[in-house]
């Protein structure tokens, strides 16, 4: 597999005319692997040689970078997945008892609705949100600056996951909302709790696909 660091810098030296055989020399003495090599240089073009090559230290640093990065996700999505649910649960909460809907009042419901559970909630949103906030300005800026974290086996899992999880969440709720349609027992209640679904799981996906664009566009 080839390296993104060594695919821009070819990039940039075939730009300025750099040869093929003098980038595989000047690489070669960098420390950099024939099969490194090969996987970027695979033309011939007889250019004169350019300075600046990057080297295999700067790969070995990005790899233990990367390995605390993945850590600094994971605790991102933690605190988003729990932020979300908390969110969702006050928003639910609201919902039963502004709209009650007695059709709907069963052990489950009455559980996830009571001042108990409300509490609980508001204890998640409290502790997880803002260590979030912090985790989502802190990583948005980092990678700013250090664009190969796009490229991080862990963050593109952890991206993935949250995708498929809210995916879940968004078709779990239509298929109940649609169901309840052809059964007939559809009432505002059951609309507003889908509203908050969407409010919550809804932006969450939206914003990661958002995400995955831009990451695909650098990657192009």
């Amino acid at each position: 597999m080839s390296n993104p660091e060594l695919e821009v810098y070819v990039r940039s030296a075939h730009a300025v005319g750099v040869s093929d055989d003098a980038l595989r020399s000047q690489l070669a003495a960098a420390g950099w692997s024939p099969g490194d090599i090969a996987s970027v240089v695979t033309s011939e073009s007889p250019y004169p040689a350019a300075p600046g090559i990057p080297n295999t230290s700067t790969t070995v640093s990005a790899s233990h970078f990367g390995m605390w990065v993945a850590f600094e996700y994971i605790l991102f999505f933690i605190t988003l997945a729990v932020s979300a649910i908390a969110l969702a649960g006050i928003l639910h909460y609201g919902v039963d008892q502004w709209l009650p809907d007695a059709t709907q009042q069963n052990i489950y419901s009455m559980l996830l609705s009571s001042k108990s559970a409300l509490f609980g909630y508001l204890a998640g949103l409290i502790i997880a949100f803002p260590i979030f906030a912090f985790l989502l300005i802190f990583l948005t800026r980092q990678v700013q600056k250090q664009p190969l974290i796009r490229g991080l086996r862990a963050r593109k899992v952890f991206i993935y996951i949250a995708l498929v999880w809210t995916f879940i969440v968004l078709i779990s709720r239509l298929v109940r909302i649609v169901y309840g349609f052809l059964e007939g027992t559809v009432v505002l209640n059951s609309v507003a709790h889908v509203g908050v679904t969407f409010l919550t799981a809804g932006v969450i996906f939206i914003s990661l696909i958002l995400i995955v664009a831009a990451d695909r566009k650098a990657d192009a």
